[in-house]
């Protein structure tokens, strides 16, 4: 649901030239998989735990979520949230 949202605000990003102030290798134009790798957190939840965990584990405490994108339908964002609210978050409630 986030990816076709994503993918084009990361391309305005590029046209604004956004990406100059980051490291040439961070650069926005190219596929959105490769940049969606280093900076969301996005899947499955199953696929969402897994990117989670590894987080978890180097140290990371606090989270934020964002599920909500400009152009984002009402309905794909409740479900998200259902979806967080009852498999991923969960998953967390006894991790150590």
């Amino acid at each position: 649901m986030a990816e076709p949202i994503l993918e084009n605000k990361y391309k305005v990003y590029h046209q604004w030239g956004q990406d100059k102030v980051v490291p040439p290798e961070e650069h926005f134009d190219r596929e959105f998989a490769e940049l969606a790798q280093e900076r969301f957190i996005i899947g499955s939840p199953d696929q969402c735990i897994e990117q989670l965990s590894k987080l978890i584990n180097i140290g990371f405490n606090f989270l934020i979520f964002r599920i909500y994108w400009p152009h984002s339908k009402h309905e794909d964002v409740l479900n998200t949230l259902k979806l967080v609210g009852e498999k991923v978050i969960p998953y967390f409630n006894d991790f150590n």
